[in-house]
């Protein structure tokens, strides 16, 4: 029977647009070391050169044999043999199961060098591999049949090692030139071209601090789409990475995430790139004005088993945070996804596409959805979106669709209650300086009385009464009802009016009826 074949170039077409950045593509390295229970990866980016890119982890490491069975099954991690092992051996989730890492370094350079040792075992090896082969013309006519397609080769040697030894270290030589061009940069600095069009001005200095909190700090109102993209690659490993929170973040005087920051500790793993010790980068709230809960912003909690969710389907937690205005670091507006702690992909803005108009409300809210079980079989190769018509994919959709309806109708109660709010506070204060002036009227003038009283009661036939020293507003009068005119200007004519008890004017109801016509004109 005939066979359907593929030609190889649809191979490296689908894997050369797999990671959208560089942070994207040296994911995959720090995912494969915290399933291999490192505690510490090193990333050396020989800026402002980046003519060779270092990477270091103390993991488990891998012997030759691991080495050599890596390049002959692109695409067949041991990991998913019979997707039985879910944990490390010191208990982490395991994260990686796609076993595609040559394709992500491939995306940086055409030639690294690896170099490894096992724990337990006596010797290293060094691996140099060469990618090149990946885009020769010839490879393209290719089809995928019985045959290998070819993207490389390497040459091994080992060398004797000592036998508590375990790392794995790779040196990325000859970066593409896409790949270093982005990252480029000529101080160092944090750069707003558009406030400085013509020229380059410094808006950061910490650089040689190593400050990655400062660098955070600074970023919180940032349009981060400003930055060169060296600055970008210290943002998304940060964001991508199962790495600890700041002790303050994600929200600060929150305990909601209590458990989870517990569960990052414990995992002891810590990522640095050129001495800034990485840290997740969301700290929330950044407003010096965002002060009170309730008020200002919200928490909400999200639980899958709470949602009635089947948890041998899908399990998961997290949160979304909301403020009374929008989140100006535009980066953490929307939700985040993160499977077995690793972000997949960016914040979504469009949150799992919901169909409700959510306006200005959707620029609101930042939040994270931690998967503990489940939707990986949705996610696409890049791991960095999903299949959207996966069934499970489908379930968290419809959580987040019901939960946002909740979180738009809160934000639009809230508002009309700040605003309303906001109308009376600032009532109050005018009717105090009404106070003030009259008795700065009564020091120098002879007026009827010195003091106004507010009656919330409606009195049908006039909008205030005076007695003795006192005039009375009956504030719910069809008078202050004028559409278009201000409360308070009223009160002040009428008070004045009376104060005064100028006798040609009669104080009547055809009198404030004519008032109330000539208003509304």
């Amino acid at each position: 029977m005939p066979k359907i074949n593929v030609s190889a170039r649809v191979i490296y077409d689908i894997s050369s647009g797999m990671y959208r950045s560089p942070a994207n593509a040296l994911k995959e390295l720090i995912s494969n070391a915290f399933d291999a229970d490192a505690n510490n990866v090193v990333i050396r980016t020989n800026r402002p050169f980046y003519k060779t890119i270092t990477y270091y982890d103390d993991g488990e490491g891998m012997s030759q044999d691991d080495f050599k069975w890596a390049m002959s099954h692109i695409g067949g991690s041991r990991k998913r043999e019979g997707d039985t092992k879910l944990y490390t051996k010191s208990g982490r989730p395991i994260i990686g199961k796609i076993g595609i890492g040559i394709l992500a370094i491939a995306q940086i350079c055409k030639s690294f060098t690896v170099i490894s040792t096992k724990k337990g075992i006596n010797t290293k090896f060094e691996a140099n591999v060469n990618l090149e082969e990946f885009e020769a013309p010839d490879v393209y006519k290719l089809v995928l049949g019985d045959q290998d397609i070819p993207i490389g080769d390497y040459t091994l040697t080992e060398y004797r090692e000592k036998v508590d030894t375990y790392y794995t270290k790779f040196i990325l030589e000859e970066i593409r030139e896409d790949f270093k061009s982005d990252l480029e940069d000529v101080r160092g600095d944090f750069i707003d071209y558009s406030r400085h069009p013509g020229g380059q001005k410094a808006l950061f200095r910490s650089a040689d601090s190593k400050d990655f909190r400062a660098f955070i700090n600074w970023l919180q109102t940032k349009d981060i789409r400003k930055l060169k993209d060296y600055w970008r690659l210290l943002w998304e490993l940060a964001l991508y990475s199962p790495i600890e929170y700041f002790d303050d973040g994600p929200i600060q005087r929150e305990r909601v995430l209590t458990e989870k920051k517990k569960e990052l500790s414990n995992y002891n793993f810590a990522v640095e790139v050129d001495g800034f010790g990485l840290r997740k980068p969301v700290v929330l709230p950044v407003d010096k004005d965002i002060i009170t809960k309730g008020l200002d912003y919200g928490i909400y909690l999200i639980d899958s088993e709470k949602g009635g969710i089947d948890p041998n389907e899908l399990k998961f937690t997290g949160y979304i945070y909301n403020q009374r205005k929008q989140i100006k670091n535009t980066e953490l507006q929307g939700i985040l996804i993160r499977i077995k702690n690793v972000a997949i992909g960016k914040y979504d803005k469009s949150y799992l596409n919901c169909p409700i108009s959510l306006g200005p409300v959707a620029s609101f809210n930042s939040g994270e959805i931690y998967i503990s079980h489940g939707l990986e079989s949705a996610l696409n190769i890049d791991r960095n979106s999903f299949k959207e018509s996966h069934r499970q994919y489908k379930t968290l959709q419809k959580y987040v669709y019901e939960l946002m309806s909740t979180i738009y109708r809160d934000t639009r109660r809230r508002s009309v209650e700040r605003i309303a709010g906001k109308k009376e506070d600032q009532l109050k204060e005018d009717r105090k300086k009404i106070q003030s002036s009259l008795n700065l009227f009564a020091e120098r003038y002879p007026i009827r009385f010195k003091t106004v009283k507010y009656n919330s009661s409606a009195n049908p036939e006039a909008p205030f009464k005076s007695e003795s020293n006192t005039i009375t507003i009956f504030t719910n009068h069809k008078i202050f009802e004028t559409k278009g005119m201000d409360k308070i200007i009223l009160e002040k004519m009428l008070i004045l009016l009376e104060a005064y008890n100028y006798d040609n004017i009669e104080h009547d109801t055809k009198y404030y009826r004519a008032l109330i016509e000539y208003l509304k004109k």
